[in-house]
């Protein structure tokens, strides 16, 4: 899955939702999830709303490591500030191989939402945001 988002900050805000190859792949029907990544704010702080649906029947056991669904652990988006790649400065986890019991159930026409901003895991200052989702 790839997303990318632009937001341009300044005296005048607006927002862009581009869906690249990956996000439009998971919009196919043979993909069991529909995935979106839409800007809820960018005053005072960039807030982005993610939110996954298992569209098939049955329920789907899914990792949540290192997604939007677990707030900031891990570095999944690329982001970059009027063309520079801006660093990660939240946590970072570091795991063993996950167990059973990591895996969470997903069922059928269920939605996870999450909310995250930006700028409680990156510093983010006015100009154009390009921020990418790269990871999960």
């Amino acid at each position: 899955m790839n997303y990318q988002l632009l937001i341009k900050r300044g005296a005048l805000c607006t927002a862009l939702l581009f869906i690249t190859a990956g996000c439009v792949n998971a919009m196919k029907p043979s993909n069991p999830f529909l995935c979106k990544m839409q800007l809820v704010s960018s005053r005072p702080y960039v807030t982005v709303q993610f939110t996954l649906i298992n569209r098939t029947e049955s329920p789907l056991h899914v990792l949540p490591w290192n997604s939007p669904w677990e707030g900031w652990r891990g570095r999944f988006l690329s982001v970059s500030l009027n063309g520079k790649n801006i660093e990660y400065q939240g946590p970072m986890i570091k795991r063993s191989a996950p167990t059973p019991e990591a895996f969470k159930t997903l069922n059928p026409n269920e939605k996870w939402q999450n909310q995250l901003t930006l700028n409680d895991a990156y510093l983010i200052q006015p100009g154009q945001l390009l921020i990418n989702y790269t990871g999960m």
